[in-house]
């Protein structure tokens, strides 16, 4: 009995040891450098690579214009109580904000975008899906640590006015603030 403890005790020390970390296996080389991080005040970036399933494509940020960005996913169930106050933003504001929800993050299981919002009747703003990943890894990676749902209110000027998560429990208040005062200085 001494002797297998002796044993484990040896070959535990040996795993958590830096030799016992040791790999013969390469190093793996470095990740590539990401974009900076975005921040309230920074240029937004375009909506380049998505497919429009419902609304007007966005080329680019209109001066003048509000935009409310909402990054979801069918499976992502808190993404669905975002819906109503982001249609209600749509709604209060019909000509100086525009809110478009882009579908990011695809898996197989999952049930297709188009077919998703067939089927809810309530998502009555611009839809688009990124398809190409471009959107996922040049807008929605570089807001990190952030939790879906997430979005982005973007100002007449192009430029990032506000991040957050606009569930109901969430920051969605602040969003409608945001959103209530752009509209106003337009």
């Amino acid at each position: 009995m001494p002797a297998r403890s002796l044993l484990l005790l040896c070959v535990s020390l040996y795993v958590v040891t830096p030799g016992g970390c040791a790999s013969s296996a390469p190093a793996l080389p470095p990740a590539p450098p990401a974009e900076a991080q975005l921040s309230v005040g920074d240029p937004a970036p375009t909506l380049d690579g998505v497919r429009y399933l419902r609304g007007e494509p966005v080329g680019s940020w209109a001066p003048g214009r509000v935009y409310v960005v909402d990054f979801w996913a069918p499976w992502c169930g808190p993404c669905h109580y975002a819906i109503p106050g982001l249609a209600q933003i749509q709604a209060e504001h019909p000509d100086a904000v525009r809110v478009i929800g882009v579908a990011i993050q695809p898996t197989a299981r999952m049930t297709p975008v188009d077919r998703f919002i067939a089927q809810r009747d309530d998502m009555t703003y611009t839809i688009a899906e990124d398809v190409d990943d471009r959107v996922n890894t040049g807008f929605w990676a570089r807001l990190r640590g952030r939790s879906m749902p997430g979005a982005v209110v973007i100002d007449g000027a192009g430029r990032i006015a506000w991040i957050g998560n606009p569930h109901p429990l969430a920051d969605l208040d602040s969003l409608r603030r945001t959103v209530d005062r752009l509209a106003e200085e337009r």
